[in-house]
C-alpha cells in the first residue's frame, strides 16, 4: 500500500487535469491530459511502470518541425491548441500499436489557428514503445463546432473487400447542438 514512485505528468496548476485512468501495458504506464478549455497543450505522456521515469510524450498539438506541425500557423497558438485526451488509450497488443481520441481545437473561434490543426478531433496511432507517430484519422479538420473525438477508441474486427482486417474506432455520442 505504500507509493512506489510520483511523477508529475503535467506542471501543477497549469490548466490540466487527468479524467481518464492511465494504462498498463509492457511495463509503461500511459496517462493524457484534459483541459484544452484552459489553453494546454494536448499530451500522452508515457512512463516507465516501475520507477516512474518519462519515457516519451507525444504532443497532440504538434510544434512546427514535428510531424503535423505545418497544420498550425506559425503564430505559437500550437502551445495552447487543445487537443485534449479525455480517455483511456487502447492498445492493440499484436502490432504494439496503442491509438486514442483528442478534444476539439482551442480556442473554438478558431481565428488565431488557420489550418487543419492536428491533431485535434483526432484518432491517433503510435508505437506503444516509442511513441513514434504512425497514423492519425482527423474526423473534423479546423473544427469550430465542438465535434471532437471524446470518447474512447475501441479495437474491432471487419471485412474490407472481401477480408477480414482489423480496424479502430470511436463511437460518436449523440448531439444537442
Amino acid at each position: 500500500g505504500k507509493v512506489k514512485w510520483t511523477t508529475h505528468v503535467v506542471k501543477p496548476k497549469s490548466g490540466f487535469s487527468i479524467t481518464s485512468a492511465p494504462l498498463y501495458y509492457n511495463g509503461t504506464v500511459y496517462a493524457g491530459g484534459s483541459g484544452g478549455e484552459y489553453g494546454v497543450r494536448g499530451r500522452l505522456t508515457a512512463m516507465d511502470a516501475k520507477t516512474g521515469k518519462v519515457k516519451w510524450r507525444f504532443y497532440t498539438t504538434p510544434a512546427p518541425n514535428e510531424t503535423g506541425g505545418d497544420t498550425w500557423p506559425n503564430n505559437g497558438s500550437y502551445k495552447h491548441g487543445g487537443a485534449s485526451i479525455w480517455n483511456t488509450p487502447t492498445v492493440n497488443p499484436k502490432n504494439g500499436m496503442l491509438f486514442f481520441s483528442t478534444s476539439n481545437a482551442a480556442p473554438w473561434t478558431g481565428g488565431r489557428r488557420e489550418g487543419e490543426n492536428l491533431f485535434t478531433a483526432s484518432i491517433v496511432g503510435l508505437d506503444a514503445e516509442t511513441g513514434k507517430y504512425n497514423c492519425h484519422f482527423q474526423e473534423v479538420h479546423h473544427d469550430l463546432w465542438d465535434f471532437d473525438a471524446p470518447s474512447p477508441t475501441v479495437l474491432m474486427k471487419g471485412e474490407m473487400n472481401g477480408k477480414e482486417v482489423e480496424a479502430v474506432g470511436e463511437p460518436e455520442i449523440g448531439r444537442a447542438h
